[in-house]
């Protein structure tokens, strides 16, 4: 063989190897890319909160979740941490702002420090009429510039559900409450916040605690008394220690909210985050439907439970309640607070029929 067909064939023999080497190397990035697409075709969410799984909190929860799965094609799961596994009540927002869990529903009052406008706000007594007015007066309140800015994304969260729970009441092991005197010196059971507060204006003893641990607290006379909604009795499983409960006293409310890591929201798609919206609307809808059911539930066992009293107020002593509500939001609100208290009003009266 010739010098040139040498030369030939070992120039053919290396673009051969060439060849074949390149179209390995595009088979490989093909197939990275293709499984980096994948990766990434489903999303998982971690959502963690402090209720038990047989609570309608976890149900509402569940019902979210299945409801972005579905509106995202799939594309979107999520991981349920519930019972407190993650931490206590108040932890929640501090979890979800440094991405130890992305989702949380948690409770303002539970974090004034960090939450200022809601939790001087959250569970005011007259707040809003019903539950359903009242949720839909809360998402455009977390919405306002100002509450979206303070509490939280300078948080490093944004609001996905707010939840106005149904009106509280106060229920005890028999200790009768029926006028603002009667609580003068009582142990009571608080949520935290404002309520706290309301408390001590009228003479009580606010202790905070989550609802999960208040059936230890009044069987052993920590508290005297219990300031929960009527699905809270069911929730803290105290229904067998009640033996007296207010009806109409309306002693403030529960407002909690959904809320996700900012950094990660922002990372995931426009689709992706209307469907994170848009399901947090419904499920904030359809939780104001389970609450109101439990609390039913709970009155009629009350009213067939011959071992409970269930005091409705007079008309003239809800006036007595209404007007230490009114003087308690006149006089004890800062200037700032009471601000937000009347932009609150203004979405109720939006949406009050």
């Amino acid at each position: 063989m010739g010098f040139k067909n040498l030369i030939r064939l070992y120039s053919l023999f290396l673009l051969l190897i060439i060849f074949i080497v390149g179209c390995s190397s595009e088979g490989t990035a093909e197939n990275d890319d293709q499984k980096q697409e994948d990766d990434g075709d489903v999303i998982t969410i971690s959502f963690a909160h402090d209720a038990p799984e047989t609570n309608s909190i976890h149900d509402g929860i569940v019902n979210f979740t299945e409801r972005v799965t579905e509106l995202t094609d799939g594309k979107v799961e999520f991981e349920i941490f519930s019972a407190g596994q993650m931490g206590d009540a108040a932890d929640y927002l501090s979890l979800t702002k440094n991405g130890v869990v992305d989702m949380s529903y948690h409770y303002p009052a539970y974090t004034p420090s960090e939450m200022p406008y809601l939790a001087s706000i959250s569970g005011l007594p007259g707040l809003y009429p019903s539950s359903k007015v009242g949720t839909k007066a809360y998402w455009e309140f977390v919405n306002d510039e100002r509450v979206l800015e303070s509490d939280f994304l300078s948080n490093g969260v944004r609001p996905v559900s707010p939840l106005a729970g149904n009106a509280f009441e106060l229920f005890t092991g028999g200790s009768e409450i029926k006028s603002p005197e009667d609580l003068k010196g009582m142990q009571i059971r608080s949520s935290g916040g404002v309520i706290s507060e309301l408390m001590e204006h009228f003479g009580a003893n606010p202790i905070q605690m989550p609802i999960g641990d208040v059936y230890t607290a009044l069987d052993q006379g920590v508290i005297e008394a219990v300031n929960t909604a009527f699905d809270g009795v069911e929730n803290g499983g105290i229904g067998d220690l009640v033996k007296f409960s207010t009806k109409g006293v309306a002693f403030g409310a529960n407002m909690g909210v959904y809320s996700i890591n900012e950094e990660l929201f922002q990372s995931f798609s426009k689709d992706i985050q209307e469907a994170i919206l848009t399901a947090g609307q419904e499920e904030a809808l359809y939780a104001v439907e389970v609450l109101l059911e439990g609390d039913l539930a709970v009155i009629e066992q009350f009213t067939k439970d011959e071992d409970v009293t269930l005091y409705e107020p007079t008309e003239e002593i809800k006036s007595q309640w209404s007007a230490a509500y009114d003087e308690f939001i006149e006089n004890k609100l800062s200037k700032e607070h009471l601000e937000m208290y009347e932009l609150f009003q203004e979405k109720v009266k939006k949406h009050t029929d």
